[in-house]
């Protein structure tokens, strides 16, 4: 319990009598108790309080509410969570993509783009950042180039980037030599949805899943 301060010269005593008595460079209420009631704010740069109102900027590196949070704006530039939804810029993977060695290359170009629902009819181009290994070597990369309808002279159509930089060029009438298996990677700001309901609720303005379509329910 403080008795007595001088603020201008930044100097605190404690009253060592009382038994509140605590080092040097702590104030506190005299009926504080940890997490139960009072302030105290010490010499770390620590404080509890009850509650407070702050007119101006507040900073943090971290922080834990338990309770409502409500504001006019914002911004938040890291990870968002709650138990439906989660917003970040965390590195997130698709599933795994295995290809036995001999698959030809042009068929495994055409079964990518059906798989991402890409449209072939006028060719396709597309790059990935992936994790993965071919031949059982690391990659980072794969490059699908697909010409408009099957070329008569054999072209490059998978280049693949090994983690040492360098690459290996498969054309449209050649096989792996290797086991190709990969995970594409997304990078940037990702948004989940989870648990959403796999039928439709029959509650308006309700978002739910019909397969890999998002919907929303008319009621």
């Amino acid at each position: 319990m403080i008795r007595s301060s001088n603020f201008k010269n930044k100097r605190i005593y404690n009253d060592c009598h009382s038994m509140h008595c605590q080092a040097l460079g702590v104030i506190k209420s005299q009926n504080y108790e940890p997490n139960v009631s009072g302030f105290m704010m010490n010499a770390k740069g620590e404080m509890e309080i009850e509650q407070g109102k702050v007119r101006g900027h507040i900073e943090a590196t971290s922080g834990f509410f338990k309770g409502r949070i409500e504001a006019e704006e914002g911004f938040f530039r890291g990870l968002l969570e709650t138990p439906a939804l989660r917003s970040s810029t965390e590195t997130v993977f698709s599933s795994t993509r295995s290809y036995n060695a001999g698959t030809g290359s042009w068929d495994l170009s055409i079964s990518e783009a059906n798989f991402w629902g890409e449209s072939i009819s006028s060719g396709w181009s597309r790059t990935y950042d992936v994790v993965g290994t071919y031949g059982g070597q690391a990659i980072t990369q794969i490059v699908f180039s697909i010409p408009q309808g099957r070329p008569i002279i054999p072209q490059t159509v998978i280049s693949i980037k090994y983690n040492n930089n360098t690459w290996a060029y498969l054309n449209d009438i050649q096989s792996l030599t290797g086991v190709l298996s990969f995970k594409r990677i997304t990078q940037g700001w990702n948004v989940q949805i989870r648990n959403l309901p796999i039928r439709d609720p029959k509650i308006p303005n309700v978002l739910w899943r019909d397969g890999a379509t998002l919907k929303i329910s008319l009621g």
